[in-house]
């Protein structure tokens, strides 16, 4: 739609007039400069419908934030949008365990979502090797126009039933921490 759209390694979305380089608008998701992040960097935004879509839907970007949160942003615009998630962003730091940094969280996320028809997927980065009882790297899909969960996906087999789980002595699986998808995710749609 006329737009280049890019991100700073603070998650700052801006779009530009492709042709003069002009900034249309900035979107600051506000993340917080006084924690330390394991690596400070954010690999572009994701836009919905797809340009080949040929649907009526307003475009949306999707920015997945450093500091964990999956945020909707009219394409025109650059304002959240009000009907996703809440006010425009989903916490993806809701339902994952935490390790143990004195408070510091090292759960983020550094790559644009995947676009899968009308789900949204992201995965997660995690400062590995500090501990053995690291943050989950649960991949997740969530609606491209409410922003509820629709599926998950844990690489690390905690259910008793999942036949990968006998592969894991005792009860590391629920002990250990991550395994995650911290670069651009790839689908095939079928």
């Amino acid at each position: 739609d006329g737009l280049l759209y890019l991100t700073t390694p603070y998650s700052r979305v801006i779009a530009l007039d492709p042709a003069t380089g002009a900034e249309r608008w900035a979107f600051d998701p506000q993340i917080p400069l006084d924690r330390r992040y394991s690596e400070v960097t954010s690999r572009g935004v994701s836009a919905w419908p797809a340009a080949t879509d040929k649907k009526k839907a307003a475009r949306r970007i999707f920015v997945a934030s450093l500091d964990a949160r999956l945020i909707a942003l009219d394409a025109a615009t650059g304002k959240p949008i009000p009907g996703f998630g809440e006010d425009g962003v989903v916490d993806l730091k809701q339902d994952v365990r935490f390790g143990k940094y004195d408070g510091y969280q090292n759960y983020q996320v550094t790559s644009p979502p995947a676009i899968i028809g009308n789900l949204v997927v992201v995965g997660s980065a995690i400062g590995d090797n500090g501990a053995v009882e690291l943050e989950r790297g649960v991949v997740r899909a969530y609606d491209a126009v409410t922003g509820k969960l629709r599926w998950s996906f844990d690489p690390i087999p905690i259910v008793e039933k999942d036949p990968a789980r006998k592969t894991w002595e005792g009860d590391s699986a629920t002990k250990t921490g991550a395994a995650n998808a911290w670069s651009i995710i790839s689908a095939d749609a079928e």
